[in-house]
């Protein structure tokens, strides 16, 4: 289930009232079970359901009441864009909220348990327009770190740019990110960033789809020294690119536009764990650890203080005392047999 607003080559209009999919998702399940976040039945308008099932069929009865927790969403006009679960069980999600009619993204957080946290702005929701900018969430990634990367596209002008910014697990906006904690993608053309994710190696990334003369679907590494490109492909031009996302495929990234729930977000970072540095061989060695038959035996060092052109001094050592022992042993005899050939006294 994706759902959001439609984005046509300008988005001054929002088209909060008429949801369409994007690749934002706000179901996520983990093989025991899945979150997912409903219309509530039973109240007005931005009242929710945050539900957790068990097998996907049953209400965890220790999530919330009887599995599900009621919310409300003020200024937000439908669904979340987007609903993820990191590794903590935390259930986090990104609005399109609205202050005077100006777009501003609104995240939420709940507990593992189904509450509201309170260790995030006001009773779990904390709503902002980074550095003046009016932006249109479309999907959130939160970090192991407990901050939260938002991709999302500016509206307010007649060519979208595609957005990233950082929230430290405080909340507040994160400086260090991008331009004052806001990254926007470089060049000419409009461009919405669609979908974060990342992979086993807790690299983030972001999808892009450029609309143009030349439409691409783009990924970019989210890192703090500098967000880089690092894979692209012509986009499909008869769809607005809303449903674009990446798959982590064993050791490859994909692109995908089929609609589904995500996953619980693997432990991810800004600045990712990096392959330990390759010993170098030591000479002799294939580097596999045996011994090159086909490279001569380097020759052994001589030990210090050892002279190896003098005599072995030690050898003549025993020597000298072997011989004085045997030279007393050899003097004891001789008085032993003067003494025996001596006349007794008379």
């Amino acid at each position: 289930m994706r759902r959001g607003g439609a984005i046509a080559v300008s988005l001054t209009a929002l088209a909060f009232a008429a949801p369409t999919a994007h690749a934002g998702s706000l179901i996520v399940h983990d093989g025991a079970g899945l979150w997912r976040v409903t219309d509530d039945p039973a109240g007005g308008e931005g009242d929710l359901l945050l539900k957790h099932l068990v097998d996907a069929t049953r209400p965890d009865a220790r999530f919330g009441q009887e599995g599900q927790t009621a919310f409300t969403q003020p200024g937000a006009a439908q669904a979340p864009a987007s609903v993820r679960v990191d590794v903590s069980r935390r259930i986090w999600m990104v609005s399109n909220g609205a202050v005077a009619e100006r777009p501003q993204p609104l995240v939420a957080r709940f507990t593992a348990d189904g509450a509201p946290d309170p260790r995030w702005g006001v009773h779990g929701e904390i709503q902002l327009a980074p550095v003046g900018f009016a932006i249109k969430p479309f999907d959130l990634l939160p970090l192991a770190d407990g901050s939260v990367l938002v991709a999302g596209a500016t509206v307010g002008s007649a060519t979208p740019r595609a957005i990233v910014f950082h929230l430290n697990a405080n909340g507040s906006l994160d400086g260090r990110f991008g331009n004052g904690g806001v990254w926007q993608r470089p060049g000419d053309g409009g461009a919405i960033a669609t979908s974060l994710a990342a992979n086993d190696d807790g690299q983030a990334v972001v999808t892009v789809a450029v609309r143009g003369a030349s439409s691409q679907a783009e990924l970019w590494a989210m890192t703090l020294a500098a967000p880089a490109l690092i894979q692209s492909a012509p986009l499909d031009a008869s769809g607005d690119g809303e449903e674009l996302h990446a798959d982590w495929a064993v050791d490859h990234w994909a692109f995908n536009s089929l609609a589904g729930p995500t996953n619980i977000v693997p432990p991810a970072s800004l600045t990712p764990r990096t392959a330990a540095p390759i010993a170098q061989p030591a000479p002799g060695d294939t580097g596999s650890g045996a011994l090159n038959p086909f490279v001569p035996e380097a020759a052994s060092a001589p030990q210090a203080g050892a002279d190896n052109d003098g005599p072995p001094w030690t050898w003549i050592v025993v020597a000298l005392v072997l011989a004085a022992i045997a030279g007393g042993f050899a003097q004891r005899s001789r008085r032993a047999q003067t003494l025996l050939r001596k006349p007794p006294d008379r």
